[in-house]
């Protein structure tokens, strides 16, 4: 599930306390699209739904629903309703249906909801009726800055020459949330045979990021990074220094090569998991990569 989700509820949960409000959610789909923008669509909506409330607790209850290769995504209240004839006022700036005093809105969170929702691409609506709450739908997904995007699998290699370590980072990052192939080398010069299709490599599959040891036979990780960055159809790859060395000089000489992230692989078990679980988190669900943005 979207973590987004509980996130968004944590972000709020002073403000849906105070509120005596109860929020919940449907298992939330992982869509290519701004995560903070996301979120904040999210925020403004249960926020909406605490403010213009009837005299009963806000119930707010947040789902999503799969239909023409794209997800809508709904924001239901219980509130005091809105009558059909308003529903394209909400959505513009300033614009208020109310006072201050019945009830604190702004003006504002609809109308910047709408517009990030319109900046990548999708709508937003309202279904609604005086007295009878109000339910908000939007369809972001498959959309990214106004681009479609292209909802291939994360393609990613991983050099590393320890059989054990690269099982277990493959299976660990098979249980992330959005598709990804894998696929394995054992030393540095299989890594940039790889990258140039050279070889039993003719047929490889360009990554869209690389996790690279460091110490590596026939030709260690750094030589493989400095050959990279010195190449001008490779030196874009995003690269992950996934390293059992702490050493200054290792981190110091991998960022000054050009390495994108260093992480320092724990020989415990336990905070291994941990930190590919990290790692999936972040660069397989937050960050975009060139061909994917293209």
């Amino acid at each position: 599930m979207w973590p987004g989700a509980c996130a968004v509820l944590t972000d709020l949960q002073i403000a849906i306390t105070d509120a005596n409000a109860e929020a919940t959610h449907d298992e939330l789909p992982w869509v290519m699209a701004d995560a903070v923008q996301l979120r904040q669509v999210f925020q403004n909506l249960i926020n909406n739904a605490m403010k213009v409330r009837g005299d009963q607790a806000p119930r707010i209850h947040l789902s999503a629903t799969p239909g023409n290769g794209e997800w809508t995504f709904s924001v239901r209240d219980n509130g005091i309703g809105i009558d059909p004839k308003f529903f394209n006022r909400i959505f513009v700036l300033f614009k208020r249906l109310h006072t201050r005093e019945e009830y604190p809105e702004t003006g504002i969170g609809l109308a910047i909801c709408r517009k990030i929702v319109q900046k990548h691409g999708g709508k937003m609506w309202v279904e609604s009726a005086p007295g009878e709450g109000a339910t908000f739908f939007f369809n972001p997904a498959k959309i990214r800055g106004g681009k479609k995007m292209n909802m291939r699998p994360i393609e990613i290699l991983l050099v590393e020459d320890n059989p054990g370590d690269a099982r277990l980072t493959v299976e660990l990052l098979k249980e992330g949330k959005l598709t990804n192939n894998i696929s394995v080398v054992t030393d540095g010069v299989e890594a940039l045979e790889y990258l140039r299709c050279e070889g039993k490599h003719g047929d490889a599959v360009f990554p869209d990021l690389i996790l690279l040891d460091l110490n590596l036979p026939r030709m260690d990780g750094r030589e493989v990074l400095r050959n990279m960055k010195e190449d001008p159809e490779l030196k874009h790859i995003p690269v992950v220094i996934l390293s059992t060395s702490a050493a200054h000089t290792d981190i110091e000489q991998s960022y000054e090569a050009h390495a994108n992230c260093y992480v320092t692989k724990p020989v415990d078990l336990d905070k291994f998991i941990k930190v590919v679980q990290a790692f999936n988190e972040f660069w397989l669900t937050t960050v975009m990569f060139p061909r994917q943005a293209a």
